[in-house]
C-alpha cells in the first residue's frame, strides 16, 4: 500500500481522436502528478487483531 503526498490532479482536453472531418471525439483526461509517496506497511488481519487486543 501506497501513501500519496502533495497530490495534483489536472484536467486538460485529448484532442487526438479530432480527425478534422467535423465528428470531434474529444475527451477530457486527468493528468496525476504526486510530490512523494510513502510505503505503508500492511498488517494482516489476525496480527491486527492481537495487536489490538493486547492495547485495548
Amino acid at each position: 500500500m501506497v501513501e500519496f503526498i502533495d497530490v495534483t490532479l489536472t484536467p486538460y482536453v485529448d484532442s487526438q481522436k479530432c480527425r478534422g472531418t467535423g465528428k470531434c471525439r474529444a475527451r477530457l483526461a486527468w493528468s496525476v502528478r504526486s510530490g512523494a509517496n510513502n510505503r505503508l506497511e500492511v498488517i494482516p488481519a489476525p496480527a491486527l487483531n492481537r495487536h489490538l487486543r493486547r492495547k485495548g
